[in-house]
């Protein structure tokens, strides 16, 4: 089928047409289907959305959507809805390796499943007719006709039990168990996790089929195309091809599955207690529910009360903020849209209040009514000033009337057909949510506002505590709140002016003139700029590589760590002085001050200390560079020895210790290894931190971080040299430098090429965390770099087919891990059940060895070799924050003292000239090698 690619007239309307629209939209009818949709239903009740739209990457997205979810699972089928959509993603009956086939030439494609829904897609470039032929048979695939292998099936399986395990057990359990104390009173039944988890365990075929045939079928599916498409041919295929998919004989109806997890409103305060064997005291959990009202509006009236909904998470969002504000705040967290989206399938709406309470009846009385007081008072007299800022926050955030890629258009079908939530004309759209937050007034979200803030109604509290800890009974804690009902309570008060400017603070002394200064550039564009103090400048202008990005710069600023290990107390206090600085404010202002200026800045700075480096990062707009510089000199010249905010920190830094910090991932594991490569480090346990006082602290503070002498500043992102030079010059050149030659030197860590297996222990863990590193010497010639990288990409691909049954998310990576002495490692990074680890370790060792003897075949490294000129050249001019390659580029060069043009000249040429199959091969044998691997395996504490 060949595609034809056409422009479709922009759809425009007058501004008197426009308002007249969206005045009647504004009744409770339903709006209509955005008109440049090609919207239709075939015989068998398949539906589809076209629509032409001209994509800024130059993508089509092809969505398959499924009206089913884990509430369409009967008994035997648990988790089942979620192993289909792993089955489908990764392979299907004309594609057996959907993964490798979308990770080619811009490709790519994804699966999610929710409660009631399933949706697949793929992006793929619009200039590949073949491929774009492909994506139509993929939707057709993933619709029905599909069969799996037993074994294929297993691996999922086991990818599912990694993906259903967490690196932070407890905070999960305590979400679950919250969630479920409050969602049964409202007669929905949360998913039973144990009882997902043995139904992956003890796979049942017949169940898992019949899940497959029962749901997947015409009625219930929807296919979505967005980019710049020929619709009417289009819209032909579709009705041909998928209008021949048949349901089964007897279908179940949807309804009977959806009704039992319907939520219902209403209600008193409830309380409840729950036992909590790692809580050392009390803490409270206060939910306030509604209906979700952004869910799945139809029609104007649905918007407004949408938009009031938003009006208040706007303005509660940006008060709690200034309360929490403090050293001791009124709470330990609160979240004004509490995990959105997720609370009964998106059906519940609710605003969160976490209180950690006081042993004693009196303190726990104070604290409890003091969290009440605050909830009050948050909800309190709502000001013009207030209103309008939430509103213009809602236009901004959520840019109405600007959806114009095909991913943003996909999600907006994808919402209309699972929920029926409207999807009209953008333009139309705009209006209506214009015209709608016009006519709310004050005293409408003030209305809002105070039914939300009675904690009488539909509010539940939640008490986790230590069974050796009694707790007084729900009639005292009742008494208490109306205590406090039965008092006048003030509005909070405003808060203080943000700060306009740090320059007046910071007071930078220039004397240097800019004219004085040598500039060289080199022929990749990379400026160079040495001062007298000892910084020395680079600076790499790019494009950015989104609209997020433009105007934005990037500051990494980097030396030797000058600290030396003789005195462990003394490193330690130099260790944490980064985050200390940070935490305490600087020159007249306190952290938070610095908080309120730098959100509203858009600035950030960050300061760090490993074994081997000072850092200092940050970025802003290239316009408010200046301010950026201004807030790193108060840091350094002017920390704020502020004795209440050092016992503030230091108590969130005990918390991590033991292990009940928030956790985003399995990295903490990495400190524990670098203490058993590098024994001298000293080491931050709960002991030494009693031990560190703030006088220590900032001690450490003035001695080591007050100058800049010896670092290097890279500068990137989407700016103009000739502009941002001169600012840098004159303010770091105002910077206080020492002469500390004899000081700042390379400390003796000396990487160890030895075989070792070592376990460690960790707090608040349930599985095992496994890394594997394969260290070598290796020449540093471009050759050899681009061998490792090849490398790297072929064992992750081994290694994530391999481990995926009992990972969810197995990965191999390459690394320098001592770059002056040549020492690459290839590491292995996957979690498993406690018990299996073993196992995979002799997969993973499998597939190590494999690739090293037997090597890749000639057509697997000729499509390599392609994907990684794209991926290395694209990079080029193509600023992004979090994937810095400019930054981490010179860096490295930098501090391995390499030179800075060769490897981007000649990168290109190599890796498709000179790098060929035999080569390869051998290379994979010299590099992949056992001699000296690492071994290491986190496990429970006690385990």
């Amino acid at each position: 089928m060949k595609f034809k690619f056409l422009l479709w007239a922009l759809l425009i309307f007058s501004g008197s047409c426009q308002s007249q629209t969206a005045a009647k939209l504004q009744q409770d009818e339903p709006l209509p289907l955005d008109p440049a949709v090609r919207y239709g239903k075939l015989k068998n009740g398949f539906t589809y959305y076209l629509k032409n739209v001209e994509d800024p990457q130059n993508a089509v997205r092809f969505d398959l959507i499924v009206k089913a979810g884990r509430y369409h699972e009967d008994g035997d089928q648990r988790e089942y809805a979620h192993l289909l959509e792993h089955m489908l993603a990764k392979e299907t009956k004309h594609f057996s390796t959907l993964r490798r086939y979308f990770s080619q030439d811009g490709r790519r494609r994804h699966a999610f499943t929710n409660t009631h829904s399933t949706r697949y897609f793929a992006i793929i470039p619009k200039n590949d007719e073949q491929v774009l032929n492909d994506g139509l048979q993929v939707l057709l695939d993933w619709a029905q006709g599909n069969a799996w292998k037993p074994e294929s099936i297993a691996v999922e399986r086991g990818a599912i039990e990694g993906e259903m395990r967490t690196t932070d057990p407890y905070r999960d359990w305590k979400t679950r168990k919250l969630e479920r104390e409050v969602l049964k009173t409202m007669g929905y039944n949360p998913t039973d996790i144990k009882a997902s988890l043995e139904s992956i365990k003890n796979f049942n075929a017949e169940a898992f089929y019949r899940f497959y045939n029962d749901w997947y079928r015409p009625d219930l599916q929807a296919v979505i195309i967005v980019g710049d498409i020929n619709v009417d041919s289009l819209e032909n295929v579709i009705r041909e091809k998928f209008g021949i998919l048949k349901g089964p004989p007897y279908p179940p109806d949807p309804k009977k599955y959806l009704y039992p997890q319907t939520v219902h409103f209403g209600g008193k305060e409830h309380f409840a207690v729950v036992n909590d064997s790692l809580e050392p005291a009390v803490s409270m959990e206060i939910l306030k529910v509604r209906p979700n009202f952004q869910q799945n509006p139809k029609s104007g009236v649905n918007y407004r009360s949408m938009l009031l909904q938003q009006l208040y998470m706007a303005v509660l969002d940006k008060r709690s903020k200034f309360v929490s504000q403090q050293y001791d705040p009124p709470f330990s967290y609160f979240w004004a849209n509490y995990r959105p989206g997720i609370l009964a399938g998106g059906q519940v709406n609710a605003t969160q209040m976490s209180v950690k309470l006081k042993r004693d009846l009196q303190n726990m009385k104070e604290k409890f009514q003091r969290a009440v007081k605050t909830w009050k008072q948050l909800h309190l007299k709502i000001t013009e000033g207030e209103l309008e800022e939430a509103k213009n926050e809602i236009i901004d955030r959520n840019e109405f009337g600007q959806s114009t890629t095909v991913t943003q258009f996909a999600k907006i079908f994808k919402d209309h057909f699972v929920d029926g939530k409207a999807a009209p004309d953008p333009e139309v759209e705009t209006a209506l949510i214009k015209n709608l937050l016009k006519e709310i007034s004050v005293g409408d979200l003030q209305s809002f506002m105070e039914e939300n803030g009675d904690l009488n109604e539909s509010t539940h509290f939640v008490f986790f505590k230590n069974k050796n800890i009694k707790i007084p009974d729900h009639e005292v804690f009742k008494q208490w709140k109306k205590e406090v009902d039965s008092i006048t309570i003030k509005p909070l008060e405003a808060p203080a002016p943000t700060i306009e400017s740090l320059e007046d603070a910071a007071k930078i002394s220039v004397s240097l003139s800019v004219e004085n200064i040598g500039v060289a550039t080199n022929t990749i564009g990379a400026s160079t700029v040495e001062l007298p103090n000892g910084v020395k400048l680079l600076l790499k202008p790019s494009k950015p590589g989104a609209e997020i990005y433009r105007n934005r710069i990037s500051i990494q600023a980097f030396r030797p760590n000058p600290v030396p290990l003789e005195n462990p107390q003394r490193y330690l206090a130099a260790q944490v002085a980064p985050e200390v600085m940070l935490f305490s404010g600087a020159g007249p202002y306190s952290k938070y001050d610095l908080e309120r200026f730098t959100n509203k800045k858009r600035l950030n700075l960050h300061f760090l200390m490993n074994k081997d480096s000072q850092i200092i990062s940050g970025d802003s707009y290239v316009q408010d560079l200046p301010e950026l510089l201004n807030l790193f000199y108060l840091h350094l010249l002017h920390p704020r020895e502020d004795k209440e905010a050092f016992e503030a920190w230091r108590d969130k830094k005990k918390e991590e210790l033991q292990g009940r910090n928030i956790r985003g991932s399995s990295s903490f594991v990495v400190d524990k290894i670098e203490q058993v490569w590098y024994p001298q480090l000293p080491n931050l346990d709960e002991k030494a931190l009693r031990e560190l006082t703030k006088e220590k602290v900032f001690t450490a503070v003035k001695e080591w971080f007050s100058s800049i002498e010896g670092y290097t500043f890279i500068v990137t992102g989407d700016f103009d040299t000739d502009r941002v030079l001169p600012i840098l010059i004159r303010k770091l050149s105002g910077f206080p430098a020492k002469n500390r030659a004899h000081v700042i030197k390379d400390k003796e860590f000396h990487f160890p090429l030895v075989k070792m297996q070592e376990k460690l222990a960790f707090k608040n863990i349930n599985a095992a965390y496994v890394r594997l590193f394969f260290p070598v010497k290796v020449e540093k010639d471009i050759k050899t770099k681009i061998h490792l990288r090849l490398l790297s990409r072929a064992l992750n691909e081994r290694i994530h087919d391999r481990l995926r049954d009992g990972s969810y998310s197995p990965i191999s990576q390459g690394e320098y891990i001592d770059r002056e002495n040549g020492i690459f490692a290839f590491k292995i990074i996957f979690d498993s059940s406690l018990g299996e680890e073993k196992k995979m370790i002799t997969w993973a060792m499998e597939e190590f060895q494999n690739l090293r003897d037997h090597g890749v075949e000639k057509e697997w490294l000729e499509n390599a070799i392609t994907q990684e000129l794209l991926s290395y050249e694209s990079k080029f001019n193509n600023f992004l924050d979090y994937n810095n390659f400019w930054q981490n580029y010179l860096q490295s060069k930098v501090m391995s003292k390499e030179n800075l043009e060769k490897e981007v000249l000649q990168y290109g040429t190599i890796l498709e000239h000179f790098i060929n199959f035999q080569d390869f091969n051998r290379a994979a044998k010299n590099y992949l090698s056992e001699e000296n691997l690492l071994e290491f395996i986190g496990l429970p504490e006690h385990y």
